[in-house]
Formats: C-alpha cells, structure tokens, sequence
C-alpha cells in the first residue's frame, strides 16, 4: 500500500502543479498584448506537465489493476487518457502562441 499511497500523493500533487501553472499565467496575461514569450512558455510548460501527470496517471492505473487482480479493495479513477487529451490540446494551442509571438516580432522590426 505504500506504493499506490506514494502515487495518489503525487498525482495529486501532479494536479496541484498544473493548477498553479494555470493560475500564473493568468496572472501575467495582459489581454492588450497577449502575444508574449513568456506566456507561450507558461502554456508549453502547462502541455507537458499534462503530459506527465497522463503518463503517470496510465502508470498507477496499470498497478492499480494488477492490486485489483491480487484481490485488493483500492480506489480505481485514474482520469490517464483526460490528461493526455488535455496535453495535446493545450500543445496545440502553445504552438498558436508561438507563431503569434514570432509574428509580432517580425512586425515590431518592420518599419
């Protein structure tokens, strides 16, 4: 049981770190100029942490099944295949950020 309790802390500790990635980048969004380097960087940050905590989430879900199969009562809910969504979506939309803020550099060098 310490195993499945080390990985429910740290998958909710996983959870946590993407919750507070979220709120500073909302923190540092100025919706007048959104297009900022450091902004693209808090969302690339926020895609792969949701990769991890998917891949982590797979990880304990295995594990969790295999003490199910072993004839152990634990909690199974897991959410792995959410957080990959998640991850992929939010890559995409790092991704958009990206090429905005390419795009407004190249303008701000234009005459």
């Amino acid at each position: 049981y310490v195993l499945y309790t080390s990985m429910v802390i740290t998958f909710s500790g996983l959870k946590a770190f993407l919750a507070w990635l979220t709120i500073k980048i909302f923190l540092k969004l100025d919706i007048s100029d959104p297009f900022q380097s450091s902004i693209a960087l808090h969302i690339s940050k926020i895609s792969y942490c949701s990769l991890i905590t998917g891949v982590f989430a797979i990880v304990a879900e295995t594990y969790t099944k295999w003490l199910i199969k072993k004839d152990l009562t634990v909690p199974d809910n897991w959410e792995g295949g959410e957080f990959l969504f998640l991850a992929g979506i939010i890559f995409i939309v790092a991704q958009v950020f990206r090429k905005g803020v390419e795009l407004k550099e190249e303008n701000e060098l234009t005459i």
